[in-house]
């Protein structure tokens, strides 16, 4: 055990260099790609506001995005003078801080020491991470608390105290602050609290209090939504529209179209004026509403919607890639053909319920977020989760060959 702890320590720093080496030679670590949240964080240092404003719009939201990403990125600014290299420095230092991380969650998943190895070794080289660890986007920090909250959910199921109930929910309204679809595990880790206490009245008090302390997390963010917009918004404004993204007649289950194009732009020019010169709120019921009655005209097709998005979450939508090279898009089509059989080989051999229990995990955020739309980097989020079970596939393929090798030496 003490071995694999060391290699873990090694592959983590592993991961770092090879982070560090592709921004270096793409230019990502002095000149990010930068997301919407790079605007929030600027307004934060030099105006103390935390306000997005809308291109071509003259929309300002102040509950763009969940906060934990841009006042990261805010304090990092404020203290190396908006150096947009330190916070790619800080991003690969969480990447590969994830990378150990996994390899623990799938030890104590799996309870063998050189399945977290090879998991975290995939997560390492993973050709996705190691883009995304340089892009100045919150998915590094989504990550990170996927794979914290689905390991504080299978120590709490291995030993099931209150303390360890109460970091996982902590862990998980964390999360939450920088991506919402975390949420749903409170559902599994419920079902622990529930099936794990002997009387009624434990279960209820042990169910009422993750799911308390979830929201006590969450609590300060809302109550400051409240008091800005004056009404309730749990972390940011725009569900109504991401809801819009995945039900409207020019949907493609992805935020833009064959040729690129945001798919909003699609909407007829009455509808379009209708959100112009709304506040951020007004606007986001308007996109709800238009879902809402879109769904209601034909339900089996909105089922049938669903069900297309959760296949492009796990496979690739016509979208995907757009901006790709044909070279990285092969890279990563290849990648993930090979962790999927590698995760099919674990699954006919694997007897480990936690195991299982991670790969559900992510199955259950693949279908809250289908819900939605569905891009790559939503699925590259909870990647990590199946990846202890890519790695006993791995491992039995590997003992396969040699044991083959062995025989065929002593003929």
């Amino acid at each position: 055990m003490l071995r694999s702890q060391r290699a873990l320590i090694a592959i983590a720093v592993l991961a770092f260099a090879l982070r560090l080496v592709y921004a270096a030679a793409t230019g990502e670590l002095r000149a990010p790609q930068v997301w919407e949240t790079e605007q929030i964080a600027t307004n934060l240092v030099e105006h103390h506001q935390f306000t997005f404003t809308y291109p071509h719009d003259p929309l300002t939201a102040q509950a763009y995005a969940e906060p934990m990403y841009p006042f990261i990125a805010a304090a990092v600014y404020l203290v190396t003078n908006h150096s947009v290299m330190a916070m790619v420095l800080l991003q690969l230092l969480v990447a590969s801080t994830t990378v150990w991380l996994l390899g623990r969650v799938a030890t104590l998943a799996s309870s063998r020491g050189d399945a977290g190895v090879v998991a975290a070794l995939l997560m390492a080289m993973h050709p996705g991470f190691i883009r995304y660890s340089c892009i100045l986007h919150p998915l590094v920090f989504d990550t990170f608390f996927f794979v914290a909250a689905g390991g504080a959910i299978i120590r709490y199921r291995q030993l099931p105290t209150l303390r360890r109930a109460l970091t996982a929910a902590s862990v998980i309204g964390l999360g939450v602050l920088t991506r919402p679809t975390i949420l749903l595990f409170l559902l599994p880790l419920v079902w622990i609290a529930w099936r794990t206490s002997n009387t009624l009245k434990t279960r209820l008090g042990r169910c009422a209090a993750v799911i308390a302390l979830t929201f006590a997390v969450i609590a300060p963010w809302t109550i400051r939504n409240a008091i800005v917009l004056h009404h309730f918004v749990l972390t940011r404004s725009g569900s109504g529209f991401v809801f819009w993204l995945g039900h409207n007649p020019y949907t493609t289950g992805s935020a833009i179209d064959g040729s690129g194009t945001p798919i909003h732009f699609q909407a007829p020019p009455e509808f379009q004026k209708r959100i112009r010169g709304t506040d951020e709120l007004t606007r986001d019921r308007i996109f709800f509403d238009d879902a809402k009655t879109y769904i209601r005209r034909d339900p089996a097709a909105a089922i049938v919607r669903i069900g297309n998005r959760l296949a492009y979450f796990w496979w690739f939508s016509p979208q995907w890639g757009i901006s790709y090279s044909p070279a990285a898009k092969l890279v990563y089509v290849m990648w993930w053909m090979a962790l999927l059989l590698l995760w099919i080989a674990g699954a006919a051999i694997c007897r480990r319920f936690d195991v299982w229990f991670l790969s559900a995990m992510a199955f259950l955020v693949s279908c809250g977020q289908s819900i939605y739309y569905v891009e790559g980097r939503h699925r590259l989020s909870i990647e990590p989760l199946i990846l202890p079970m890519a790695a006993l596939g791995a491992l039995w393929l590997l003992q396969s060959a040699a044991s083959r090798l062995t025989r065929s030496r002593l003929r």
